[in-house]
């Protein structure tokens, strides 16, 4: 009984670890989609990543039932394979955190620009009623690639 668990759980880690491949190469191609600003693909990419995504979190809430059946620790497999699968997640963490950062800063960086080509943006602007009047962005032209 227990040995068959034990196939169940290592089965598991091993869909997990080729699911977080996949993962780790889609996250790299979303990155990419923004950086080369491809919003169509970006779209696909995070669509995908969703659906793999969801794929992997009901193959966790499988492993974490065999997990409280079986002694994994004293498996020399099993213990490798999670220790595989974490480092896959950590990596997988760490490409999240560079994308968001890079998303961060290019929209501070475009605010920035706004702010300082559309001024009257920041500023609160009232009518002679007394109520806040939203300002209307003017058309800006720029001739060159930011």
């Amino acid at each position: 009984m227990e040995q068959a668990l034990k196939m169940q759980l290592l089965e598991i880690l091993k869909k997990q670890s080729s699911l977080l491949d996949e993962i780790l190469v889609a996250q790299k191609n979303v990155h990419e989609c923004v950086v080369k600003r491809v919003w169509l693909e970006l779209e696909n990419g995070l669509e995908k990543m969703r659906g793999l995504s969801d794929e992997f979190a009901e193959l966790d809430g499988c492993r974490e039932k065999l997990s409280s059946e079986v002694n994994f620790n004293s498996e020399k497999e099993i213990a490798g394979l999670v220790r595989e699968v974490k480092a896959k997640l950590l990596k997988s963490k760490i490409e999240n955190k560079i994308l968001n950062e890079y998303i961060f800063n290019t929209r501070k960086f475009l605010k920035g620009i706004f702010e300082e080509v559309l001024p009257e943006r920041r500023n609160t602007v009232y009518s002679h009623y007394g109520k806040i009047v939203k300002p209307e962005l003017h058309n800006v032209v720029i001739d060159q690639i930011v």
